[in-house]
């Protein structure tokens, strides 16, 4: 039983992580497809790392707030992140 309980621990642990994975992909790739999107860009867009995760640099907290939709404000406050 204790052998099943750990097994069952790791597994949502590892979907929990997975997740949050996902989702910084799910939000990179909708930074890709935008039509004035760098085409060299990482995850350093909007994350101090740029393999993403981690602490958020402004433009990722305005990402946020703007509940994770790339707005007209942001690409006037953040020029240097989109092409003209």
């Amino acid at each position: 039983m204790i052998v099943f309980c750990m097994r069952f621990f790791f597994l949502v642990l590892f979907l929990i992580a997975n997740q949050d994975a996902i989702a910084f992909k799910a939000f990179f790739k909708q930074y890709q497809e935008h039509p004035r999107a760098l085409k060299k860009a990482d995850c350093s867009i909007c994350h101090f790392n740029k393999r993403g995760g981690g602490k958020l640099q402004a433009i990722g907290i305005d990402f946020a707030e703007a509940e994770y939709n790339i707005t007209q404000e942001i690409i006037d406050k953040y020029p240097e992140k989109f092409r003209k």
